[in-house]
């Protein structure tokens, strides 16, 4: 071979290599493109996979808190359902309503240190704030029936007073008796809001 064929041959080689340089360059990056759709791909999968996570622990820790207090206030709603109409409500049944006020107190409190569990999005910040409400309207209906019959007691021994002829005569009109329809709707309300916790 003279020179020209080996000049000839030379440049064939390095039009070959550039091609085949070209082609490895497309290759490489077609497969880094693959790779960085499938890292994108995995990482919002695992994001989502820990957000659904985030969800079901909050779900089971407001069920887990929530659900005694539940329990106890649907049984305090038989009671006062059961002495609707009364006035002032039986000794029995106003210390159910008390021991039902200490439980909704401190589950107020336990749902307040949650703040931090719902701070993961917006949305259940605004949950949060709803079950506050929701738990602290149910103190506010116990702590109202409690003050309310206590009254109840003090007019219902004042409710006729004695004459001087043995005649009695009203000093006063008796209250009205617990309706515990308004309960019930706040109780309502908060399964309602406690059913929203860790919704999509």
């Amino acid at each position: 071979m003279d020179a020209s064929d080996w000049i000839v041959a030379a440049a064939w080689v390095q039009a070959l290599g550039s091609i085949a340089a070209i082609v490895a360059a497309v290759w490489i990056g077609n497969r880094q493109h693959r790779q960085s759709v499938e890292f994108v791909a995995d990482e919002r999968s695992r994001v989502q996979r820990e957000e659904q996570s985030r969800r079901r622990d909050l779900q089971r820790a407001t069920t887990i808190l929530l659900n005694p207090l539940l329990e106890q206030l649907s049984r305090l709603l038989g009671t006062l359902e059961a002495h609707a109409g009364l006035a002032p409500l039986p000794g029995t049944a106003l210390t159910q309503v008390g021991a039902n006020s200490n439980i909704t107190a401190l589950t107020l409190e336990q749902v307040k240190a949650l703040e931090r569990a719902f701070a993961f999005d917006a949305l259940h910040l605004v949950i949060h704030a709803q079950l506050l409400r929701a738990v602290s309207r149910i103190d506010d209906e116990l702590r109202e029936i409690i003050e309310g019959n206590s009254r109840r007691h003090d007019y219902a021994r004042e409710v006729v007073r004695p004459t001087a002829f043995g005649i009695t005569v009203p000093t006063g009109l008796r209250p009205p008796s617990v309706d515990p329809s308004e309960l019930a709707s706040r109780i309502e309300h908060l399964r309602d809001v406690a059913a929203t916790v860790g919704a999509d």
